[in-house]
């Protein structure tokens, strides 16, 4: 995976994480490649605060990022 934290790939699969797909965007990484880019929302606990309707990105990076 790359060095992109705020990215999941996708190989993990959107109904094995229990996210539903709000949205898509296209893109290009550093390298000109174009990326298409699945948006899912998600509640998030963390030290018993909830976060909700997190944005989670999900993109599937070419061989050149």
């Amino acid at each position: 995976m790359p060095n992109q934290p705020n990215f999941i790939s996708t190989i993990l699969n959107f109904a094995e994480l229990g996210l539903k797909v709000i949205d898509k965007r296209q893109g290009r990484d550093a390298h000109g490649a174009i990326i298409d880019t699945e948006i899912a929302q998600t509640d998030l606990t963390m030290v018993g605060t909830i976060f909700r309707k997190v944005p989670v990105f999900v993109a599937e990076f070419p061989s050149t990022a």
